[in-house]
């Protein structure tokens, strides 16, 4: 698990990672969601999780959920999610993966974070 410092809308944190995108046009799969032990301390959500895609000077975003743990039964699990790479197939790029949240939670650098990414190829 990556676990991500949250930040807010007008002070986001950002985690960088690099990635050299193989030639067969793959997929992103990966899990995000929050620390178990933080549903139900006050709440501090939604949380908002983005990952974008930064390449040659421009950022674009390829996913964004939302969960709210504190007030919503459901969001209290890891949830998997897919982004297709294929327009960036073979070509280096940085992943920019983001966790915001209307206020910093209290206990910020383990409250949410992405687990297991990986490449799948076609």
């Amino acid at each position: 698990m990556l676990a991500e410092r949250v930040g807010t809308p007008e002070a986001p944190v950002v985690a960088r990672l690099p990635l050299d995108v193989p030639a067969d046009g793959p997929r992103l799969d990966f899990a995000y969601g929050t620390n178990p032990e933080r549903w139900l301390q006050a709440a501090s959500g939604p949380f908002t999780f983005t990952l974008a895609i930064e390449d040659e000077a421009r950022a674009t975003t390829v996913f964004r959920a939302d969960l709210d743990p504190s007030w919503r039964l459901e969001d209290r699990r890891w949830v998997d999610a897919s982004v297709d790479l294929g327009a960036w197939a073979g070509r280096r790029l940085t992943l920019a993966l983001s966790i915001t949240a209307p206020a910093e939670p209290a206990a910020a650098a383990d409250t949410a974070g992405w687990a297991e990414p990986r490449l799948v190829g076609r």
